[in-house]
């Protein structure tokens, strides 16, 4: 079973829009679907993301997105672009009912946390 493929674009600034990447970027002809995630820290800073949805076998042109997007600058800042790694629950620390609760949030993790950085290198 081939897998889909969902692709991170962060460290953005919050007033980037989808139009702002996609003018940065080389050359875009990619046929794939972006979802919008911003918000507020708890500690006050607001956030912004996309999240680039690929579908079952454009494994391909989502590591070419990767490729067209990494070192771009917006507005001063570096463009942070990877593919999200799932949740693995056998890591996680949540309340005691914590796996009959649905997770309705995108993935965003480098790596799980009990990996140490040589391992997943």
């Amino acid at each position: 079973m081939v897998a889909k493929v969902d692709i991170y674009i962060g460290n953005l600034p919050t007033s980037a829009t989808m139009h702002d990447i996609r003018s940065a970027c080389r050359k875009w002809d990619f046929n794939v679907a972006f979802e919008r995630q911003s918000g507020i820290y708890k500690i006050g800073k607001p956030y912004q993301f996309f999240v680039a949805r690929f579908g079952a076998g454009e494994e391909k042109d989502a590591q070419r997105l990767i490729r067209q997007l990494k070192g771009i600058s917006l507005q001063g800042r570096t463009v942070e672009v990877r593919e999200y790694i799932n949740r693995s629950y056998s890591h996680e620390r949540r309340a005691i009912d914590w796996r009959t609760r649905s997770w309705s949030g995108v993935e965003r993790r480098r790596q799980e946390r009990r990996l140490s950085h040589a391992v997943a290198a």
